[in-house]
């Protein structure tokens, strides 16, 4: 990379360089579309202004004081607020682009706000408060990992506002990025790095697409004749295009049933009177068990390793608690009981980690 300064002229030389420069990190014609563009139209309003709810329209009455947060489905969208500092509260509305195309902000504004329950005896006038709009589209890059160029965060990917993780989902996404990255420079094969980067960022797009789907299907009414919800009931995922590995995998992972809920934590399950009660019982590992290679972070690197699949579980497991799980089965010898399991893994682990990690296998049928 050359610079140009008024110090003289510069060279930079990176073996990576990794982009974050937000949603102008990319064309649009380099992005996969993953839901309806949407605008957005927001204005502060003094704090005391947002009364609670004295007229409820449904027939159990809904409780909110001026200061919470609020969120409402509405004919043409929906409409979130939230105090900000300075005494102000932030006021929201996402509507369909062609909703309000040629129409007066202020306006628009307050017709999208008298529909609502929560926010409708608010009045924007345009004189007193700054409306402001902007484009809000979710999307993934088709090519977030090319040869040594890699995007993070908004640059990667964008979610749907609804979910208020966005943050969250590229903070955590830019840390796993820093472990592929690692283990490409350690390691010199990208090819690991690679795929598990792509796979991460799969996982973020698909569940978060899934999730903000649902709760659309959930708050729109089947007959709206409104663009904001037409669009995303017609909206449908199996006929994004194929372009490359990449919007395969998302695709893919787009197209696949919701998994079930994952046990992230052993259960609370009576352990001990079942350890007592299973003692001398021969272990019975589930038909329905295999296994698989997976991604898993061991330290600060990307490691390929055996990992259990079973329809109890919403994903492959690796690790419980950073307990790795699949060599505890595989010192299983034949006709072991659970006494002899037991016995077993405390030669590896400790008991009480021992007692959770039978729990867990227990509680999702993997042993039996």
């Amino acid at each position: 990379m050359k610079l140009q300064s008024a110090a003289g002229d510069f060279r930079i030389t990176s073996r990576v360089v990794l982009d974050a420069r937000g949603r102008k990190g990319g064309h649009t014609r380099e992005y996969m579309v993953l839901a309806p563009a949407s605008v957005a139209l927001w204005t502060h309003v003094p704090a005391g202004t947002m009364p609670g709810l004295d007229r409820p329209r449904r027939a159990r009455p809904i409780e909110a004081r001026p200061g919470e947060a609020r969120i409402e489905t509405v004919e043409e969208g929906w409409i979130w607020g939230a105090p900000v500092p300075g005494g102000l509260y932030r006021i929201m509305a996402f509507t369909d682009p062609d909703s309000i195309k040629g129409q007066e902000l202020a306006r628009s504004m307050q017709r999208i706000l008298s529909r609502s329950q929560l926010f409708r005896s608010v009045v924007v006038d345009e004189g007193r408060f700054e409306i402001q709009t902007c484009l809000v589209s979710a999307y993934v890059h088709t090519r977030p990992w090319d040869r040594q160029c890699i995007k993070i965060g908004e640059a990667a990917f964008t979610l749907d506002p609804l979910s208020s993780t966005g943050v969250e989902a590229a903070m955590r996404f830019s840390l796993q990025t820093a472990i592929a990255v690692h283990t490409m420079l350690t390691d010199g094969n990208p090819g690991v790095a690679k795929a598990f980067y792509e796979n991460k960022l799969a996982d973020a797009v698909a569940s978060h697409s899934r999730w903000t789907s649902d709760y659309y299907k959930q708050a729109a009414t089947s007959h709206s004749p409104f663009p904001f919800w037409e669009k995303r009931r017609d909206f449908r995922t199996e006929a994004l295009p194929v372009i490359n590995d990449f919007t395969a995998l998302i695709k893919r992972r787009l197209t696949q049933e919701s998994p079930p809920t994952y046990a992230t934590e052993p259960p609370a399950v009576p352990i001990d009177p079942l350890i007592r009660f299973l003692w001398n019982k021969p272990v019975r590992l589930s038909g329905q068990l295999a296994f698989s290679s997976e991604f898993a972070v061991t330290g600060d690197r990307v490691e390929i390793r055996r990992a259990l699949q079973h329809p109890n579980l919403s994903r492959p497991l690796i690790y419980l608690n950073q307990i790795e799980i699949p060599p505890l089965l595989n010192a299983l010898s034949e006709g072991a009981t659970y006494g002899t399991a037991i016995e077993t893994w405390c030669r590896l682990v400790p008991y009480n980690d021992v007692k959770k990690v039978l729990g867990f296998l227990w509680s999702t049928e993997i042993v039996q």
